[in-house]
Order: C-alpha cells, then sequence, then structure tokens
C-alpha cells in the first residue's frame, strides 16, 4: 500500500499503480473499505474516484469496528503528526462497543510518532525502552512469532 500511494503521489501512471496495488487484490478490505484495488484509468488520472480518496477522508472509527483480529497499536505521547490522545479514545470506544477482545493499546513515554525516545537529541534515533519487547510478547502471544 505504501509503495502505490507513493507511486501516485509521484505521478505514476495508472499501470504502475495497479501493479502496486496487486498484492492487496486477495485482501477484500483495501477494496471494500480503502477501495484502493479499483478505478478505472481515467478516475485514477483525474484524482477524483471516491474509492481513492475516501481512505483519507473517513473516520477511523468506521473501519475499526469491522477489524476482528488481534491488534497493537501503539503510541508516543511525544507524537506531534497525530492526536495520540484523540486516537486511544476512538480505538478503546471502538473496540469495546465491537467486543474485540484482542485489541491492546499502548502509549509509551518519551516516545515520538515513529516510537523514538525523544530524550536522544543528539544520538542517532533509537527506538524508546520497552516498544521492541512489547512488539515481541505480542507478537508471541498471537501466534505471529515463535521464540527460538
Amino acid at each position: 500500500m505504501h509503495r502505490a500511494l507513493n507511486l501516485s503521489d509521484l505521478g505514476a501512471s495508472f499501470e504502475e499503480f495497479s501493479a502496486a496495488v496487486a498484492p492487496l487484490r486477495k485482501y477484500p478490505v483495501f477494496r471494500e473499505k480503502f477501495g484502493l484495488t479499483g478505478g478505472t484509468e481515467q478516475s485514477y488520472a483525474a484524482g477524483r474516484d471516491p474509492r481513492f480518496s475516501r481512505t483519507w477522508t473517513t473516520s477511523a472509527d468506521r473501519f475499526l469496528a469491522d477489524v476482528d483480529v488481534p491488534v497493537l497499536a501503539l503510541f508516543g505521547n511525544r507524537d506531534i503528526q497525530v492526536d495520540w490522545r484523540q486516537s486511544v479514545e476512538v480505538f478503546r470506544d471502538v473496540f469495546a462497543h465491537s467486543g474485540n477482545q484482542a485489541a491492546k493499546i499502548k502509549v509509551f513515554r518519551n516516545a515520538d510518532h515513529n516510537l523514538f525516545d525523544t530524550r536522544a537529541e543528539d544520538a542517532p534515533p533509537r527506538f524508546v525502552s520497552g516498544y521492541l519487547a512489547t512488539m515481541a510478547e505480542w507478537l508471541q502471544a498471537h501466534g505471529f512469532a515463535q521464540v527460538p
């Protein structure tokens, strides 16, 4: 998805965009919810196809309500790109109402949007303490990774 959206931003052809989203076609969510795997050459060129623009104009709670798989939502309390407080509130509310018991939400202190430690200003970026352990534990707990 990242590659397809980057290509689109760079003015790639519809064929290049379509090739980039081809692997996503097996996941209905990209067609039904995000509208990234549809459209025509004309709608892509015009940039007006609602299936493309819907991705950026629909509230996250609409998509999250349909998520019935394990979710790990991680936020940094020094994130200046998104309102992490609002995001956490939306995630908690939606998952409480949808009954998704496999959703975990965690906020890391002194972490930015990328979960890098904001206290290490003059050093190369490094993940905030606890991030990698949290990720590994969650992946193992849900059968996505095996302990060697």
